[in-house]
Parts: structure tokens; sequence; C-alpha cells
């Protein structure tokens, strides 16, 4: 399998497959199940991945610190406008509100996240997101240090 990068999307290649990480907000999701083009090949796009680099962004150096600092963050800012934030949560029991709709991917590490009008925690280990609405509340219950990077998607 080898591995490009072409105007902020990575690209791992496979035999007839493509796996797109996209360092926008939206990653591969329009895309998945629909044939893509690329150095003159086909391939088909399967399922999203999660960014191990961004590049050409804006860094804030203040931490957003929450719950006494249990919950701390990096703001991450793209040139098309999208943010990110880029953190690790220690383990505890949270709860947060969101403002636009988020999509939390958790890099390493365990929790629970209890989503409004759900009444199953959801379990959500390294590798695996989930997406929380916007102006809503969603509850976590962090089992492992957990390292995350959470996108915010405007309305």
């Amino acid at each position: 399998m080898s591995a490009l990068f072409l105007d902020n999307f990575w690209v791992d290649i496979a035999p007839r497959e493509v796996y797109k990480r996209h360092c926008g907000p939206h990653g591969a999701e329009g895309f998945r199940g629909q044939e893509v083009s690329l150095l003159s090949h086909r391939y088909i796009v399967k399922e999203n991945f999660i960014v191990s680099e961004f590049r050409n962004v804006t860094v804030v150096k203040e931490a957003n610190v929450y719950f006494d600092g249990k919950v701390t963050s990096r703001s991450v800012l793209f040139s098309d406008g999208s943010k990110k934030t880029l953190g690790v949560m220690l383990p505890g029991e949270y709860e947060f509100s969101t403002s636009d709709k988020e999509i939390m991917e958790l890099l390493s590490g365990e929790l629970e996240v209890l989503l409004p009008g759900d009444s199953k925690w959801k379990t959500i280990s390294g590798g695996q997101s989930f997406e929380a609405a916007a102006n809503a509340k969603f509850k976590l219950k962090v089992r492992k240090l957990s390292d995350y990077c959470c996108s915010f998607i405007k309305s």
C-alpha cells in the first residue's frame, strides 16, 4: 500500500480500493461508495480514516481548558475557515454543550458517550468516532486517557 498527499487529501492506495483522508471538516463521508479518478487510475472510496497530520494550518497557542484541567485542547484553524481541536481527556465523567455540529474522532483511549435522545451509552475506542448535533448536550465517561480530534461543522 502506498500513500499520496494531493491538495489536502491523504490517499492510501491498495488494489481496487482508496481510503481518502480529507483535512477539512467532512472527510470522505460524501464520497463513500463512489468511484474517484486519481493519476489516471480509478478507485472506490470504502471508508473514512483519521488523518495523522494537518498541513498549512494555524494553531492557536492558548489552550482550551475544561473541568479543572482534566480536558484540554488546542484549536487548529484551516484556510477554508473550518476549525478542529486536538486534545486530551483524563478519565472522568463530563457533559459538553455544542453550538455547531461536532464530529469527535478518538485517536486513542476509550470512552462511553450518551447522545441526546439515546437511552444507552455507546463505547468508543481509539480509531472510532461519533457525531453530536448542533445546539445539544452529550455526556462522556472517559475510561482511559483519550487523545481526540474534534471537527466543528458550521450549518
